[in-house]
């Protein structure tokens, strides 16, 4: 990819490759900065497969970094610098990286040299030209994903498999034209942004990076029309909570990090073309790419396709096996998209990968089946892991995480699947004897050390959790509080039966703290975007936020004529 920027920067040096907030850069200027940026680096001791570790936000430096790191030789590790600066420590430590790129010391764990990359070396890069880069068969990048032990284990890619991805892209796609615009989207730590930067880069496009303030709902939408973002890959949620607004120039949306549902491929099936896929963060973002027509729409699950250049996938038995088409399995994924396995985890390594037919191989732990026409389906998956807000998650490993926290003497973690809402995290904790906290306390607590995608949306505080005869915990007891006011009108039984069906709790009373029962931000969209469906209301995301509880929000609602439109 590095190589790519310097190709483009000679062809279309004025072509502006990337905008962020704070203005655009043209492919020249961007090959400038990674090749400044690039020797700062190699003078910070940068060199052939030194893991790099990078805590910045969305935006051109990022990216600049990330070109950096690899034309100095080095593994880029990518850290949300949103994420508790002593979790972003222990990752660096786990990693063995020993140069932070950030511009908070916050992030730098001990022994670790640091770069400003607002502040690189003075000047253009030596005389003797840019450092030379790392070896084509090494590491690209090193990315955390799920663990069970509450700490992350650190999944190795190759240059070779990002390379991959970038050729079945510009197969899969196409050319997408010279006015083409690709949105850049995805957390830093999501391995999306990956596919994201290749997407744009590789198609001599342009970028467009969301703010964080826009990052779902209309917020989003207006960044959609206002940006003419022509391609976009968005988690299935956040799909879901965009209003039905016009984006005349939106040729092409992805779905991505969680199943789509029929209901929201049938809104957008006729609006562009609408895009299916499916891929683990160990086979480089993607491995299956599916266009959904209409006939889609109307089955139980939308199929994720086929797979691109450089991949073949299985369904295989509990002994390995391939099955007939139709059957359920385990998938598969062979070919030169297929990670190098888990760094320093040589037994977690062995477990999940391996060779077929000379390629390597990753047994998902999904679930799934291929149908008559060879189609791919998703069934779920074979173990307890979930996927919260596009990231995967290991209840196991927040069960760890919350039984860190003083006090804290048991804890059972369970995943809500809620009526076409996003999956939320529920825990029951039991503390140690005299001491009795808050489930909102022990919630505040676990934020000031993990990221918030582990952090559940509810914690109930118990005396016990109950077991089986054989002495294990019954999740299925596991009750969730309900509130005690109940709604009455039919204003407030409607917003009653919209927040519970994206939290999974029933009984919400109306007097009741929404943070409390799994309130996030991606809720609020959709609760806005549904009260203004059912109801005709259109209510602001600042005042459903302001309000806090249902009997808040219904009183806003209840004073407000519906919407004539």
């Amino acid at each position: 990819m590095s190589d790519r920027v310097s190709t483009l920067a000679r062809r279309f040096p004025h072509r502006v490759a990337l905008a962020d907030r704070t203005g655009a850069v043209t492919y020249a200027d961007l090959d400038q900065r990674a090749d400044v940026l690039a020797d700062t680096l190699s003078g910070a001791g940068v060199g052939p497969a030194t893991v790099v570790a990078v805590a910045l936000e969305r935006g051109v430096p990022l990216v600049t970094a990330a070109l950096a790191i690899w034309r100095s030789g080095g593994v880029l590790l990518p850290l949300d610098p949103a994420s508790p600066p002593a979790w972003n420590q222990s990752v660096a430590t786990a990693a063995d990286a020993t140069v932070l790129v950030s511009t908070s010391v916050l992030h730098r764990a001990p022994g670790m040299r640091q770069v400003d990359p607002t502040r690189p070396a003075a000047g253009s890069p030596r005389p003797g030209g840019r450092p030379a880069a790392g070896d084509p068969t090494g590491l690209a990048y090193v990315i955390p994903t799920a663990g069970t032990t509450g700490t992350p284990k650190l999944v190795m890619i190759g240059h070779d498999a990002v390379v991959n991805l970038m050729v079945a892209q510009r197969h899969w796609f196409g050319d997408l034209g010279d006015d083409a615009r690709v949105l850049l989207y995805a957390s830093p730590v999501a391995d999306g942004w990956i596919f994201e930067l290749l997407l744009g880069l590789g198609a001599a496009c342009r970028l467009e990076v969301v703010d964080r303030e826009s990052l779902v709902g209309a917020p989003l939408a207006r960044l959609l029309a206002e940006r003419a973002v022509t391609h976009a890959a968005l988690p299935a949620a956040v799909l879901d909570s965009l209003p039905e607004d016009d984006l005349p120039r939106l040729r092409t949306m992805l779905s991505v990090g969680s199943p789509l549902a029929p209901a929201t491929a049938r809104r957008w099936i006729d609006r562009c073309e609408l895009v299916n896929g499916y891929g683990p963060t160990e086979a480089t973002v993607a491995s299956t790419l599916h266009r959904v027509s209409r006939a889609d729409t109307d089955g139980e699950r939308i199929p994720v396709g086929r797979p691109i250049a450089g991949y073949d996938i299985f369904v295989v038995d509990p002994d390995g096996q391939v099955v007939a088409d139709g059957q359920p399995g385990e998938i598969v994924i062979v070919g030169r998209g297929v990670a190098r396995g888990y760094l320093n985890a040589p037994e977690l390594t062995a477990a999940r990968f391996g060779q077929v037919d000379g390629g390597r191989s990753y047994r998902t732990g999904d679930r799934g089946r291929r149908d008559a026409d060879g189609l791919l389906h998703l069934l779920g998956r074979m173990d307890a892991q979930v996927k919260v807000r596009g990231f995967r998650v290991e209840p196991a490993g927040v069960e760890a995480a919350l039984l860190r926290l003083p006090g804290v003497r048991s804890a059972a973690v369970s995943a809500v699947a809620a009526d076409a809402g996003p999956v939320s995290l529920v825990a029951h904790v039991v503390s140690t004897p005299g001491y009795r906290p808050s489930g909102t306390a022990l919630r505040a607590a676990l934020a000031r050390a993990v990221p918030a995608h582990l952090v559940p949306d509810l914690v109930v505080v118990v005396d016990a959790l109950p077991l089986t005869a054989a002495g294990k915990v019954d999740r299925r007891r596991l009750a969730v509080p309900a509130g005690s006011r109940p709604p009455h009108t039919p204003t407030e039984r409607a917003i009653a039966a919209i927040v519970e069906e994206l939290v999974g709790v029933d009984g919400v009373g109306l007097d009741d703290d929404l943070t409390d029962v799994g309130w996030h931000s991606l809720l609020t969209t959709q609760v806005a975007f549904r009260i203004e469906r059912r109801l005709g209301i259109r209510l602001t995301l600042e005042e459903i936020v302001r309000a806090g509880t249902i009997g808040r929000i219904a009183a806003v609602a209840a004073g407000r004529a519906p919407d004539p439109r």
